[in-house]
């Protein structure tokens, strides 16, 4: 479930971990691939055990290798090949690397090329700190561009480790840069959901039950439906003046469809990944029975959205009531596109509350 996700830092599915008896990843595959590729690769797998080269032999020694440079530059290409973000060992590499000046175009070049890895806290944020108008005064236009993201970028990557990592303190840097950066002390969405993904990181499943509950009542009471969809129809209407004239661009013609229910989007999203979190803290009949209001709101928000009946089958299987939850489940599943990437997480729940029943 979204545990092992967070662990092995899967975003997409389907996703292929090939691990060993401990849990370390060997080899991983994303996408959909026939029996005999997976044969193939599991193969090349079971090879690499034994090679000194393997990624899989380089994770044993790293632990001893961290102040080797040209070891940490192999490292790093392997963990990319892996389709893993190398945030450590680029941390780890800046510190001994005696290659590239840190004011010149080199280390801008390496830092760009390796922006969705870089994270708050560490080296790379001090060598950007340091050295960013003088890399602002020798980049192309397309690098100044990159380089006015990467910031923002850095922040969401911070985010993204300490929650794979399950790590507090990191975390905690990631809301301390963020409001720096975005001053609003009054942004429940933010804030509240942030302080409940720290109490839900470290354990305290009484505390998140508590302040899950006040956060979720008072996301219904302030970001109401009317609310929502009236700031998605401003919105939408914002952007056809703008892209007024330009028909025949799928990119615009895209975004513009997204925009229809941006704001409803973002709420349902943090509604139920909410939702699930306390679902496993809930212990009372009571418990149970605050989920009704949620759920309510979620289906007004977002009628065609199979998140909330997916949850609410959830809540059903919970409290074995066994035949209404596969019912419900059934019913989330025929209302998502064949290609939704969670469609196999959806069918797997499925196949567990048919077992159960």
């Amino acid at each position: 479930g979204k545990e092992l996700a967070r662990t092995y830092g899967v975003k997409a599915y389907p996703t292929m971990l090939f691990l060993n008896q401990k849990g370390e990843v060997l080899h991983r595959l994303k996408g959909a691939y026939p029996a005999d590729v997976l044969m193939k690769e599991a193969r090349q797998v079971i090879k690499s055990i034994n090679d000194p080269n393997s990624f899989y032999a380089m994770q044993k020694v790293y632990p001893l290798k961290k102040d080797d440079e040209a070891f940490l530059r192999k490292y790093i290409a392997k963990e990319k090949a892996m389709k893993q973000k190398p945030y450590k060992a680029i941390e780890d590499y800046l510190k001994v690397q005696t290659k590239m000046k840190e004011n010149y175009s080199e280390m801008m070049e390496f830092i760009i090329a390796n922006q969705t890895s870089l994270i708050c806290g560490g080296e790379s944020e001090r060598i950007i700190h340091e050295n960013y108008s003088e890399y602002y005064d020798i980049a192309t236009q397309r690098e100044e561009q990159q380089l006015e993201r990467l910031r923002k970028q850095m922040i969401k990557n911070t985010r993204d480790y300490a929650l794979c990592k399950k790590d507090a303190e990191l975390y905690r840097l990631y809301m301390q840069r963020w409001n720096e950066d975005n001053p609003n002390p009054d942004d429940l969405i933010n804030n509240d959901y942030w302080t409940l993904e720290l109490l839900d990181m470290e354990g305290q499943s009484k505390a998140y039950r508590k302040h899950a509950r006040e956060y979720l009542d008072e996301l219904v009471r302030t970001q109401t439906v009317e609310v929502l969809h009236a700031k998605d129809k401003a919105e939408y209407e914002a952007m056809s003046k703008k892209f007024e004239g330009q028909k025949g661009n799928m990119f615009n013609a895209n975004r513009l469809e997204r925009a229809r229910t941006t704001n409803a989007d973002r709420v349902i999203a943090i509604l139920h990944n909410v939702c699930q979190s306390y679902l496993k803290t809930c212990k009372s009949k009571n418990d149970y029975k605050a989920t009704t209001r949620w759920i309510d709101y979620g289906q007004q928000l977002k009628p065609q959205d199979y998140r909330m009946l997916s949850f609410e089958a959830d809540v059903l299987f919970a409290q074995k009531k066994y035949s209404e939850a596969i019912a419900l489940k059934e019913a989330a599943l025929n209302m998502m596109h064949a290609k939704n990437r969670s469609r196999a997480v959806v069918e797997a729940e499925l196949k567990k509350m048919k077992k159960a029943l």
